[in-house]
Protein backbone atom coordinates (compact mmCIF):
# COMPACT_ATOMS: atom_id res chain seq x y z
CA UNK A 1 0.00 0.00 0.00
CA UNK A 2 2.58 2.84 0.82
CA UNK A 3 4.37 2.30 -2.60
CA UNK A 4 1.02 2.72 -4.42
CA UNK A 5 0.02 6.00 -2.76
CA UNK A 6 3.85 7.24 -3.21
CA UNK A 7 2.72 6.64 -6.70
CA UNK A 8 -0.05 8.79 -6.47
CA UNK A 9 1.96 11.39 -5.27
CA UNK A 10 4.58 11.32 -7.78
CA UNK A 11 1.32 11.53 -10.32
CA UNK A 12 -0.14 14.05 -8.47
CA UNK A 13 3.26 15.74 -8.98
CA UNK A 14 2.87 15.49 -12.51
CA UNK A 15 -0.23 16.59 -12.62
CA UNK A 16 0.58 20.10 -10.92
CA UNK A 17 3.23 20.09 -13.13
CA UNK A 18 0.77 19.62 -16.40
CA UNK A 19 -1.63 22.15 -15.41
CA UNK A 20 0.59 25.10 -14.28
CA UNK A 21 2.09 24.85 -17.91
CA UNK A 22 -1.42 24.97 -19.48
CA UNK A 23 -2.49 27.48 -17.03
CA UNK A 24 0.80 29.72 -17.74
CA UNK A 25 -0.60 30.01 -21.07
CA UNK A 26 -3.72 29.09 -21.07
CA UNK A 27 -5.97 31.72 -18.98
CA UNK A 28 -5.31 35.56 -18.44
CA UNK A 29 -2.68 37.00 -16.63
CA UNK A 30 -4.92 38.23 -13.59
CA UNK A 31 -7.05 34.90 -13.55
CA UNK A 32 -3.39 32.85 -13.73
CA UNK A 33 -1.70 34.89 -10.60
CA UNK A 34 -4.60 35.38 -8.67
CA UNK A 35 -5.98 31.51 -8.98
CA UNK A 36 -3.86 29.05 -10.80
CA UNK A 37 -0.51 29.98 -9.71
CA UNK A 38 -1.63 29.15 -6.03
CA UNK A 39 -3.15 25.99 -6.86
CA UNK A 40 -0.16 24.87 -8.45
CA UNK A 41 1.90 26.16 -5.54
CA UNK A 42 -0.10 24.10 -2.96
CA UNK A 43 -0.65 20.79 -5.36
CA UNK A 44 3.26 20.67 -5.76
CA UNK A 45 3.71 20.91 -1.84
CA UNK A 46 1.06 18.59 -1.20
CA UNK A 47 2.39 16.02 -3.83
CA UNK A 48 6.06 16.08 -2.40
CA UNK A 49 4.41 15.37 0.77
CA UNK A 50 1.89 12.78 -0.48
CA UNK A 51 4.95 11.13 -2.13
CA UNK A 52 6.77 10.90 0.99
CA UNK A 53 4.77 10.23 3.74
CA UNK A 54 4.54 6.86 2.53
CA UNK A 55 8.00 6.36 3.09
CA UNK A 56 7.50 6.86 6.80
CA UNK A 57 6.10 3.50 7.33
CA UNK A 58 8.95 2.04 5.88
CA UNK A 59 11.56 3.15 8.15
CA UNK A 60 9.38 3.20 11.38
CA UNK A 61 8.28 6.45 12.04
CA UNK A 62 4.70 6.03 11.10
CA UNK A 63 2.28 3.09 11.50
CA UNK A 64 0.36 1.62 9.17
CA UNK A 65 -3.07 3.29 10.14
CA UNK A 66 -1.94 6.95 11.24
CA UNK A 67 0.03 6.95 7.69
CA UNK A 68 -2.98 5.64 5.55
CA UNK A 69 -5.46 8.48 7.43
CA UNK A 70 -3.13 11.53 7.53
CA UNK A 71 -2.52 10.89 3.75
CA UNK A 72 -6.18 10.26 2.81
CA UNK A 73 -6.94 13.63 4.95
CA UNK A 74 -3.80 15.40 3.30
CA UNK A 75 -4.77 14.18 0.03
CA UNK A 76 -8.75 15.40 0.35
CA UNK A 77 -7.39 18.30 1.47
CA UNK A 78 -5.41 18.95 -1.39
CA UNK A 79 -7.70 17.86 -4.23
CA UNK A 80 -10.59 20.01 -2.63
CA UNK A 81 -8.52 23.40 -1.99
CA UNK A 82 -6.35 22.95 -5.35
CA UNK A 83 -9.41 21.18 -7.86
CA UNK A 84 -11.97 23.90 -6.75
CA UNK A 85 -9.11 27.15 -7.63
CA UNK A 86 -8.48 25.11 -10.78
CA UNK A 87 -12.09 24.86 -11.43
CA UNK A 88 -13.12 28.10 -11.09
CA UNK A 89 -9.43 29.77 -13.05
CA UNK A 90 -10.07 27.23 -15.63
CA UNK A 91 -13.52 27.13 -16.13
CA UNK A 92 -14.89 30.67 -14.19
CA UNK A 93 -17.89 29.16 -13.23
CA UNK A 94 -20.60 31.35 -11.04
CA UNK A 95 -22.26 28.29 -9.28
CA UNK A 96 -18.89 26.68 -7.66
CA UNK A 97 -19.36 27.45 -4.02
CA UNK A 98 -16.07 28.34 -2.14
CA UNK A 99 -14.62 25.31 -1.17
CA UNK A 100 -11.17 25.88 -1.26
CA UNK A 101 -11.62 26.61 2.70
CA UNK A 102 -12.70 23.30 3.34
CA UNK A 103 -9.66 21.55 1.68
CA UNK A 104 -7.35 23.95 3.49
CA UNK A 105 -8.80 23.36 6.76
CA UNK A 106 -8.46 19.52 5.85
CA UNK A 107 -5.11 19.62 4.72
CA UNK A 108 -4.44 21.42 8.32
CA UNK A 109 -5.84 19.08 10.14
CA UNK A 110 -3.98 16.16 7.77
CA UNK A 111 -0.32 17.90 9.25
CA UNK A 112 -1.95 18.00 12.62
CA UNK A 113 -2.89 14.17 12.42
CA UNK A 114 0.36 13.62 10.70
CA UNK A 115 2.68 15.45 13.42
CA UNK A 116 1.00 13.71 16.45
CA UNK A 117 1.23 10.61 14.59
CA UNK A 118 4.80 10.96 14.50
CA UNK A 119 5.22 11.62 18.23
CA UNK A 120 3.00 9.44 19.84
CA UNK A 121 3.95 6.44 17.50
CA UNK A 122 6.72 4.29 19.08
CA UNK A 123 9.66 3.60 16.55
CA UNK A 124 10.77 0.49 15.91
CA UNK A 125 12.44 -1.83 13.41
CA UNK A 126 9.47 -3.59 12.63
CA UNK A 127 6.79 -2.31 10.09
CA UNK A 128 3.03 -2.77 10.62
Amino acid sequence: MPRLLSALGALSLFLSILLGAVGAHAVPEATHEQLIRPAVHYHQLMSVILLFVPLMNHTGFLGRRPLLISWAVLALGMLLFTGSLYIRGFLAPDFLPMIAPIGGTCMMLGCIILGLSLLLHPRSSQRE
